[in-house]
Formats: structure tokens, C-alpha cells, sequence
């Protein structure tokens, strides 16, 4: 272990009074399991009365309290989203938020969500309550606009802007009040009063890397080692004026943010650039040590939760009591995930899962993404639930929160593709066979035909199927399989097309979307009719090479929809192109014919012959976030679902 370095600082008084911490090597870290349960309590921290005793539910689910006109998360719950930052005022009161704008708040029972529409990325969180906020939202783009940052409240089931946008990267937002909130800008800090932003240009133009609150209208921020000092500095502000410096130049380590403060000492990381390895920096009272670092690689972040320090390495954790690190492995940490905690309560990790501490672990709170997401199983949405391909052909119910697997209806292989054959009958497909599956009830098992190689295109209407194999479609009917029928490719052309989607439309006619691609480049999409042993075309266009395809095929005679290359309505005689946005995927067909689809932007509800929506409904303001599957209820419910597994609601 580096000797620790003593040294006076004649202008910068960080506390009256210090308190002592002592480092211990790496390599004497201990696991959670050989030391105390509790966390280290320091007598300068105030704290909160306790309610460590109160129970915490491992399985508390979202109540049915999506507020109209909002979106909320169903699964996985609390949110599918890495937390950034969040808040823990005791384990009835917790609240994160998300870089996508969702909010998530627990009560000690049940988690409440709502996706906020932000004008940008989340970069940074401030809370006076789980139901007051205010989030920093950081453009980082660099086009049109520049990069710029905003200020936005969150009160209860609203979020409104009260300052932007500026011109510049924005972070790390501290404060006392609502009308006494800091954050780092580009060369300064800004200070929002309640009513306007002021700014405070940095001492000699540095770089601010890190910031902490001193108390009321008063800040301490870290300089940049990149900045010109080559260590790095501390710098104390009090409205808006800078009062002290402490070098850190004798350290010989580059001091990094994140500024954290525990007690009445200022930790942050140091880099030891000769070396390639962090240790820790200390400002205590009038003095600066160098301490061990629990894990001496570049990622090592710093975190604090009730009155201890945490340092964080990929998914690894350790806290800093009794003297030395306590470790904990497999911790459910993310990309930007934070420990957090209420002073002498329990901390709380909130990364692609939420857990709270408990002794030697954490509990985690809440459900899990699930993988290899298909789709939903039903149309109708009456008891909305997602098909997975992984692991054991997991199908889960949304509403309810219950689960059951293929395997316990018998299934024995993964899912490869399903198919709807009515309302209350889905097909499941395997690389063996498809099975019936009769409102959650296991009905008829058929393998596939001898000889034949299952191709993931399927379709099945009652009793009825429609399987692509190497050697064409086979068709199930009447309880034997016929002859398989190749698909033609378009007129003219020899390469052999390419089938990318199918339908059942009745008990005799199933649609066929083929993509082919010639030797020059050339893109062919089609749309075939099969009736019997015959093929028929119904659609004809050109695509771009090079660009990816999707098909989409839905309803019954005379309403068919697909989207290929654009939205078009079929009606057993004619086509017609319905003018949606190009991108747009047909989800689902309605009982009374309308059409579910959607894209990046919107829900949408057509009807047969309309020139415009019926109904619109914009996508959860998520960004980066692929939502490939849309469903609209009866009652005007909609939810969107994507392959990992996460499922939003929003109430009309």
C-alpha cells in the first residue's frame, strides 16, 4: 500500500472536524460473509429514523395505477432500463430514474412507473421527494443545435421544463432545495434559484469534473487533472464566488472524478498513470492521504450509501467498514448503475436490477428481462402474454405476473416460430413438430412430415397448417399432411426466392412475402396468395439492396394487411396502398377488421379505406429502444413489447 501523504491546506477548511478512515490492501479484502451485517456508521452523519425492520415484498408488482394518457412499465419490473441515478429516503421511499426518462418510485411494496417525455437524455437526478423532482437532460449530439442541456421538474405524473436548452454538456446535479441546485457545465458551474440559471465561470478556465454539496449555496468541485495543474485541484465555491484551492499535486496521482463525500471526507479516484492502476484520493479536514483502492483497475467507480463508501468494478462491489473492504460479488450492476442509501439503513443497488443489501448479499426486488422475446401470444390483448424462444419455450403472463413454460404442457424443445389460429387457439412450433395450444391448455401434437426440415416460417388457421421446409410449403389437413409445393419465384427470374413471412387467412389460403436477389443486385418483393397447390400473386415491388427487409402479414377475408415496403390492404380482388409511414409493421388485426400498426414513432389503428389513422398513439418516449410488437386491447389499452422481453402499457 502507498504511504499515506499529510499535508496542510492553508486556504481551503473542507470540515471543522475530520474524521479518521483507514485503508487496507486489496489484497486483505475480505468476503460480506466474514464481516458485520451492518454498515458503517459515522457519528458527523445524521440520520434517519429507522425502518430497516420494515419488509420488503421480492415480488412486489406494479398496481394497476398507469395514469391516463401516460405510459407505464409491466415488465420487467421495475423498469428494462439501467438506472443512472437514484434516491433512497428509507425502504418506503426509493426512486430512480432512467437516461429514457422513466421514473420508477417503491413505496416498500409496489413499484410505480411513468416514461416522461425529456426533451433529451437523462445525464443526471436531483430529489427533494420521490415524487419531486429534477432531472438534467444533456443533447449530446452535435447536430442541428449543437451540444445543449435542459433543466426539467417532475412533480407527482408531470414533468415540465424550467430552463432551456443551454448551449453544452451538462452534468452531476447537487443541491439542498429546489431553489439550490449546482451543476457542472462546460469550463463553470450553473445555479438554478428557483426562478433563473445563473453561471459561474471556473477558476482559470478549468475543466470540472466532479462537484459535491457543501451546504446551502455552497459547492466543492474537482479540477481536471486535464486542466493544466496535471493532478488536478479542489475548489470550493459560496454563492457563486470561489473561495479556496487544495492542490493535489503532491499525491502524484491524477485525481478523477466522481467526487464523492462521506461523512466530512472527500474521496475520489486517483490514476496512477506509471503504474496503469487507481487508488483513492482523501480530503479530511485540512489534510490529503492516498489509500488502497478495493479494486485497482481503470473502470473503478465510487459510490456512497448510508454514511459508507463503495467502490464498484464491472459486477463487482465492495463497501468500506470496520476498517476495510468487505466484497461482494455478482452484484446486479449495469452500465451507470449506482448504490445508493438512506444514512444507517441498508444501500440498494440499482443497475439492469434493483436489490437491497441483506447481510452478506443483495435481494433483488422485482422481475428480470426475458430473452428471445417472439412476441404476445394472443391479439386481442384480453390477457396479454410474450412467447419466448429461450429458455424452455418460456410463455409469460403480464397481467398477472404467472408464468408457465412448454415444458409443462409437454414440450420438450425450444420454440422456433408460433402462429395464431384463432382467438382462443395459438400453434406452437418446434424443430420436431407444432403443437395447439387451446387457451393455455395443450391440445393437438403434429410432427413435421418425414423427411422434411422445419424452416421458422409457419401459419395455421383452426386446423389447418402451412410449414416452409426445404422442399417447398407442406400443408396440414385434415389430419395428414399433402404434398409440398415450391414457391415460384417472380416471373422471369431463376435465383430462387426467398420466403420471409406467412399467413393463414382462412382454412384454405394462407399469404406468402418473398424476398429474391438476383446476381446484379436486383431486389424483388412479392406477396403470393396459396390456394390448394396454386399460387397467385397479389403484390409486386422493387426493394433496395443492401437494405434490410421485414414483412408483416394479418387478418382474414376480405381485410388483409401487410406491410412491405409500406402499408397495403387486400380484399381477396384488389390491393390497395394505405398511406402510412413506409417503416411502418402490421401487428395485429381487430375483430372488426381494423389493423394494429405501428413504427418508431406511433400506434396506429387503420380501417379498411381511410386515408388517415383512426386512432394514434405515440411511442413511449424511450430512446435507442427498438419496440418491434404493439397491441391494442378493446378497451383502447395498448402495449408495446420488444424481443428482451419488456413490456409497456399505456392507458387511453
Amino acid at each position: 500500500m502507498r504511504a499515506s501523504l499529510r499535508f496542510v491546506l492553508p486556504l481551503l477548511s473542507l470540515a471543522a472536524c475530520a474524521s479518521t478512515v483507514t485503508g487496507a490492501s486489496p489484497d486483505g479484502a475480505v468476503d460480506a460473509s466474514e464481516n458485520s451485517d451492518g454498515s458503517r456508521r459515522d457519528a458527523s452523519v445524521d440520520r434517519a429514523p429507522s425502518d430497516s425492520g420494515v419488509p420488503l415484498d421480492a415480488s412486489a408488482s406494479l398496481s394497476d395505477d398507469c395514469a391516463r394518457g401516460t405510459w407505464c412499465w409491466e415488465r420487467p419490473l421495475p423498469t428494462g432500463e439501467t438506472a443512472i441515478e437514484a434516491r433512497v429516503f428509507s425502504p418506503r421511499a426509493v426512486v430512480y430514474v432512467t437516461a429514457g426518462g422513466t421514473v420508477a418510485r417503491f413505496d416498500g411494496a409496489v413499484w410505480r412507473t411513468r416514461v416522461f417525455d425529456v426533451p433529451a437524455p437523462v445525464e443526471a437526478m436531483w430529489a427533494a421527494s420521490t415524487d419531486s423532482l429534477y432531472l438534467l437532460c444533456v443533447a449530446r449530439d452535435t447536430a442541428p443545435g449543437g451540444v445543449r442541456h435542459w433543466l426539467v421538474r417532475v412533480e407527482g405524473d408531470a414533468a415540465s421544463i424550467v430552463d432551456g436548452p443551454r448551449m453544452g454538456f451538462a452534468s452531476t446535479l447537487v443541491g439542498t432545495a429546489p431553489d439550490d441546485l449546482w451543476w457542472i457545465t462546460e469550463r463553470g458551474l450553473e445555479h438554478w434559484d428557483g426562478r433563473a440559471v445563473t453561471r459561474t465561470a471556473a477558476p482559470n478556465d478549468a475543466l470540472l469534473s466532479g462537484l459535491v454539496s457543501d451546504g446551502r449555496g455552497a459547492v466543492t468541485a474537482l479540477e481536471s487533472w486535464g486542466s493544466g495543474s496535471g493532478f488536478g485541484r479542489l475548489h470550493r465555491a459560496v454563492q457563486g464566488a470561489w473561495m479556496g484551492t487544495v492542490e493535489l499535486r503532491d499525491t502524484g496521482l491524477r485525481a478523477e472524478a466522481p467526487l464523492v463525500k462521506v461523512g466530512d471526507t472527500l474521496w475520489m479516484r486517483g490514476w496512477d498513470s506509471n503504474a496503469s492502476v487507481s487508488e483513492l484520493i482523501a480530503v479530511d479536514g485540512h489534510a490529503v492521504r492516498v489509500e488502497a483502492a478495493p479494486y485497482t483497475d481503470y473502470s473503478l467507480m465510487l459510490h456512497e450509501a448510508g454514511g459508507a463508501l463503495w467502490g464498484v468494478s464491472g459486477t463487482r462491489a465492495s463497501v468500506f467498514e470496520g476498517g476495510r473492504w468487505v466484497r461482494f460479488n455478482n452484484v446486479p450492476l449495469g452500465y451507470r448503475s449506482v448504490i445508493r442509501g438512506a444514512a444507517g439503513q441498508p444501500a440498494w443497488v440499482f443497475g439492469t436490477r434493483v436489490g437491497v443489501r441483506e447481510g452478506s448479499s443483495f435481494r433483488l426486488l422485482g422481475d428480470g428481462a426475458l430473452a428471445n422475446v417472439a412476441g404476445f401470444l394472443d391479439d386481442d390483448g384480453t390477457s396479454p402474454a410474450l412467447v419466448t424462444t429461450q429458455p424452455a419455450s418460456l410463455v409469460v403472463q403480464t397481467d398477472t405476473r404467472t408464468a408457465w413454460t412448454a415444458a409443462d404442457l409437454g414440450i420438450a424443445r425450444s420454440l422456433v416460430a408460433f402462429a395464431r389460429a384463432s382467438a382462443s387457439t395459438t400453434w406452437l412450433a418446434t424443430e420436431l413438430g407444432a403443437h395447439a395450444v387451446v387457451r393455455r391448455r395443450l391440445g393437438a401434437n403434429v410432427t413435421w412430415p418425414e423427411g422434411a426440415t422445419f424452416n421458422q416460417r409457419f401459419a395455421a388457421w383452426e386446423g389447418s397448417l402451412w410449414a416452409l421446409t426445404q422442399r417447398g410449403v407442406e400443408r396440414y389437413r385434415d389430419g395428414r399432411w399433402l404434398a409440398p409445393v415450391p414457391v415460384p419465384s417472380p416471373e422471369g427470374v431463376r435465383t430462387s426466392a426467398n420466403v420471409i413471412a406467412m399467413h393463414a387467412v382462412d382454412v384454405d389460403t394462407a399469404l406468402v412475402a418473398t424476398q429474391t436477389i438476383t446476381g446484379d443486385k436486383t431486389v424483388y418483393l412479392e406477396v403470393l396468395a396459396m390456394r390448394g397447390d396454386t399460387f397467385s400473386r397479389v403484390y409486386a415491388g422493387r426493394g433496395e439492396f443492401g437494405r434490410f427487409v421485414d414483412a408483416s402479414l394479418t387478418g382474414t377475408l376480405p381485410d388483409v394487411w401487410f406491410s412491405f415496403e409500406g402499408l397495403h390492404h387486400w380484399d381477396g380482388a384488389r390491393l390497395t396502398e394505405v398511406p402510412a409511414p413506409v417503416d411502418a409493421v402490421v401487428d395485429h388485426a381487430l375483430a372488426d377488421g381494423r389493423v394494429v400498426v405501428h413504427d418508431a414513432r406511433a400506434v396506429q389503428v387503420w380501417a379498411r379505406g381511410a386515408a388517415t389513422p383512426m386512432r394514434e398513439v405515440p411511442m413511449p418516449g424511450l430512446r435507442d429502444t427498438s419496440l418491434p410488437w404493439a397491441q391494442v386491447r378493446g378497451d383502447g389499452v395498448v402495449r408495446v413489447a420488444n424481443t428482451a422481453g419488456w413490456v409497456l402499457r399505456f392507458n387511453p
